[in-house]
């Protein structure tokens, strides 16, 4: 009797010490991933929500405040607000993973897809430590940032400032914001685990919210002969949207050889096509400075094309805008990183 009865005890005893476990081994109900993004290695998804119609305002300048009555937090220049698909992921790594280890692996898997940085805290002179302050107050419950969880909105509003990391990529109409902060100890009141975490947020945007007039040009991501063929002969024009420029040079950036050569291809697949290339800067500096420079740029590509792919110089030749034709607002850093490119234009 006595040791059926210690047995029953025995097996409630395991199964409360089972409710007790942190479902630090499951995913919140409903969650999965996103394509885009690369799951943390030994992560949980802790936070999950995707909505087909949503907005979030993305950073793209210093942090300076948070606004209490609004719920928003302000910028130094104006957030980049985008509308589009929506996709809400938290991302929980225990033991001795940090904020820093956790954005920095997935800033390079975005930067190995393409996208680029508008705004990174690690490089932002302006967000020193102590300027931090009621930065993550938009993760409590009710306000902004808080999704559904199975841990509690604490992990992100109740973290230290001082650990937090957070930057905005895009690449074309898909834009990505992380947030990352570590927790040196467990908290049992935020229902936080030893460890470190990340928010992303996703928007794949329909709108822009910038001038309704202005068309922006093709981005052709994987710059093939399909795409360059079919780019050019519905619209006329196509950025180059993997050539990137050293600020105020001509000198390239990595990633746009692989560029270059989908543009070698296409033009040996159309050998009677010639193509104006076009230089474009944003608005800052001087208007000559950048007519120059914007020409520089578009000449830099010709110049790599002949050299490097055997293009024949007839075949193409070198213009410069400036910022006279933008496609986004100047006044916004987001703004000027969308305006700073090359496109081909079909004569």
């Amino acid at each position: 009797m006595r040791t059926g009865l210690f047995a029953r005890w025995s097996l409630l005893l395991v199964l409360a010490l089972s409710l007790l476990t942190p479902a630090s081994a499951q995913d919140v109900a409903g969650g999965r991933d996103h394509p885009l993004i690369h799951r943390p290695a030994g992560s949980t998804l802790v936070g999950y929500a995707q909505a087909a119609q949503g907005s979030i305002d993305f950073q793209a300048s210093s942090y300076t405040g948070f606004n209490l009555e609004t719920g928003r937090r302000q910028y130094a220049e104006q957030p980049l607000t985008l509308d589009g698909r929506v996709t809400r992921l938290w991302y929980e790594v225990p033991g001795k993973a940090t904020a820093s280890q956790l954005y920095e692996s997935q800033v390079r898997a975005l930067a190995a897809q393409g996208f680029k940085t508008l705004y990174d805290s690690a490089q932002d002179s302006g967000a020193a430590a102590g300027k931090w302050v009621n930065f993550l107050a938009s993760f409590a419950p009710g306000k902004r940032d808080a999704i559904a969880n199975n841990r509690s909105p604490q992990i992100f509003s109740a973290a230290r400032p001082a650990s937090l990391r957070t930057g905005t990529f895009q690449q074309d109409n898909t834009t990505v914001r992380l947030v990352a902060v570590d927790w040196p100890k467990a908290d049992d009141d935020a229902k936080a685990r030893q460890g470190a975490y990340i928010a992303i947020d996703i928007v794949e945007a329909r709108v822009l919210r910038e001038t309704p007039a202005v068309r922006a040009p093709a981005v052709v991501a994987a710059h093939t002969d399909d795409a360059l063929t079919h780019a050019l002969s519905v619209t006329g024009h196509v950025q180059l949207s993997g050539v990137h420029f050293v600020s105020g040079s001509a000198e390239f950036e990595q990633g746009a050889r692989p560029v270059l050569a989908g543009v070698a291809q296409y033009l040996q697949a159309q050998p009677d096509v010639r193509l104006y290339v076009v230089g474009h800067t944003d608005a800052s500096g001087e208007l000559e400075g950048n007519l120059e420079l914007s020409r520089e740029r578009a000449q830099a590509v010709v110049d790599a094309l002949v050299r490097d792919f055997g293009v024949a110089p007839g075949r193409l030749s070198a213009h410069g805008v400036g910022p006279l034709a933008p496609w986004a607002d100047n006044q916004s850093s987001a703004g000027r990183a969308r305006n700073r490119r090359v496109e081909l234009v079909r004569h």
